[in-house]
């Protein structure tokens, strides 16, 4: 398992284990790829029902990417980096609905704290 699955495995239980997270997006349900620029390891999460589910490999049909060198990705989902900086840097790159970018950050935010 490579470092990042671990990373979003971390993420993903923190938000399966907080009951406010779970009823705020119990009608959220999105698919997010995870591309590494330089890896070839992809994983995506899914997200349903209130609950985050992770998978390796990428998914048939995303609704949001993120694509940035895998420590970057690492970093973010273990709350060890704010995605504001690599975004705005270019290191990040986002497709997906802006709704749906504010709500995966305050997913983050309500985890990390930061």
């Amino acid at each position: 398992m490579s470092e990042l699955t671990e990373a979003l495995r971390v993420f993903g239980a923190r938000v399966n284990a907080d009951p406010r997270l779970r009823q705020m997006n119990q009608t959220w349900n999105r698919t997010i790829d995870l591309i590494p620029d330089d890896s070839q390891e992809t994983a995506h999460l899914v997200y349903q029902g209130g609950q985050m589910q992770v998978e390796r490999g990428p998914s048939a049909g995303a609704d949001i990417v993120l694509m940035a060198p895998e420590q970057t990705l690492k970093e973010i989902f273990l709350g060890q980096s704010s995605p504001t900086e690599p975004y705005l840097a270019g290191t990040l790159r986002i497709k997906g609905s802006q709704e749906d970018m504010m709500r995966l950050d305050v997913l983050s935010l309500l985890i990390w704290g930061s």
